[in-house]
């Protein structure tokens, strides 16, 4: 995986290593113990189009999906859980083929007795963040990218239709033999219609965060994933394009996605290409058109950066590396973030 990686573009320095994960201090009695490493100065963002490509439903308790007003009109906003616990999953799939982790399933991290946190806390439970029990203790551990919402960059007005669902029983009708009477299980849902794009942002702070622990995460984003409670089981319903991974010192106004919104719009605007006047047909060229705002944007606030080529490259280096198994650098670092996990919480 060392051919085309993240360790081989100028983003290395604002990442930290699979070797300094952990440091040693002494107490006041001049015993040892063990930290997670200082946080340094550094960021790396990557910058996203989600592109909805089947429909998608993005809601809470209301049958709408969530929105925002921006500008005087109503966008749609997927929070960042929506895209992030598919992510999570894709994370732990992979760690399972390489057999570098993914012992438990997500959201069900207990640890047997008398077993080392380093034994089932992996690469994604360093990623996305994790908690785990055992013999009376929580061992919690704080994700090492930040997920922002995602916000469509077209009005809700105008990438939303909605369906009315009657759950009937097995012999068609609505009528509910134990209860004897017609059941209330009727229900509208509002989805979001595929063509729709929304732009979000995933930070690395401080400086923590191994050069392949973001590989792990560009893998995740390098397939389709099925999001939304009611819509994943339908199949995959959003492609992910990277518009671009930029770091720097500081952390830009840009990863806040309201940001990013208003001022996309008006880069988008001068060069006279309004989203909801596009038609389906050509979709694919303006998604071009977007990203290469969008990266416009970003140089002007980042001093390094990789552009969107060269990080499908990346991704197709490391798409072919895990269909083959190959896995000796990632492996590696699996075993230093296991070490750190058995260290930090023994």
């Amino acid at each position: 995986m060392s051919a085309k990686s993240i360790s081989n573009t100028p983003l290395h320095k604002h990442l930290s290593s699979k070797s300094a994960l952990t440091e040693t201090f002494s107490d006041t009695k001049g015993i040892d113990y063990v930290t997670a490493q200082r946080k340094g100065l550094g960021v790396v963002c990557i910058a996203l189009v989600r592109e909805i490509i089947a429909p998608a439903s993005f809601r809470q308790s209301d049958p709408e999906p969530l929105t925002k007003e921006l500008n005087g009109e109503q966008y749609i906003c997927a929070l960042p859980n929506k895209t992030k616990y598919p992510e999570r999953a894709r994370a732990l799939q992979i760690l399972r083929k390489l057999e570098i982790g993914g012992a438990l399933p997500q959201n069900r991290q207990l640890i047997p007795k008398g077993k080392s946190a380093g034994d089932y806390l992996d690469m994604a439970s360093f990623l996305f963040g994790d908690s785990a029990k055992t013999d009376g203790r929580t061992y919690s551990c704080a994700a090492a990218v930040k997920y922002s919402d995602a916000i469509s960059l077209q009005p809700e007005a105008f990438i939303t239709d909605s369906t009315f669902h009657v759950r009937g029983n097995e012999s068609g009708t609505l009528y509910d033999e134990v209860k004897k009477k017609n059941s209330d299980n009727l229900f509208e849902r509002v989805f979001i219609l595929p063509g729709a794009l929304m732009i979000q942002i995933l930070t690395f702070t401080g400086k923590v965060a191994p050069p392949e622990v973001v590989e792990l995460l560009l893998a995740c984003l390098a397939s389709p994933i099925a999001a939304g409670g009611q819509t994943s089981v339908t199949g995959a319903n959003i492609r992910t394009h990277v518009a671009g991974i930029y770091g720097g010192d500081f952390e830009s106004e840009l990863n806040s996605p309201y940001i990013l919104h208003r001022k996309l719009l008006a880069e988008l605007e001068e060069s006279e290409k309004e989203v909801s006047d596009k038609k389906s047909a050509d979709l694919e060229d303006y998604i071009k058109v977007v990203m290469k705002a969008m990266d416009k944007l970003f140089n002007a606030e980042y001093e390094t950066s990789v552009d969107c080529e060269k990080v499908k490259d990346i991704q197709s280096a490391l798409i072919e590396a895990i269909s083959n198994g190959e896995h000796s650098e990632w492996k590696e670092a699996s075993e230093k973030v296991s070490t750190y996990f058995t260290k930090y919480f023994a």
